[in-house]
């Protein structure tokens, strides 16, 4: 999907695969840039808050992800 430029395919295949128990974290990361690819900001800050508050990264990436979070935030002012 990527491939053929198809966001809205891409969205539902990368939602899918979050649904799987035991997804990794890398795979969560990549839904909140396609989110934030597509402009969905709010919901790209809300799937890397889940990602940090969900006790599977160390304090380093933690403290990453939550930057990103912030600055997606940023950009609905």
């Amino acid at each position: 999907y990527v491939a053929r430029r198809d966001p809205v395919a891409l969205e539902w295949v990368v939602r899918l695969r979050e649904a799987i128990p035991g997804v990794s974290p890398s795979e969560l990361a990549d839904l909140s840039r396609l989110l934030a690819e597509l402009g969905r900001f709010a919901e790209a800050a809300r799937a890397l808050d889940d990602l940090t508050v969900a006790g599977v990264l160390n304090a380093a990436d933690s403290a990453k992800l939550h930057g990103r979070a912030i600055a997606l935030k940023a950009r609905l002012n």
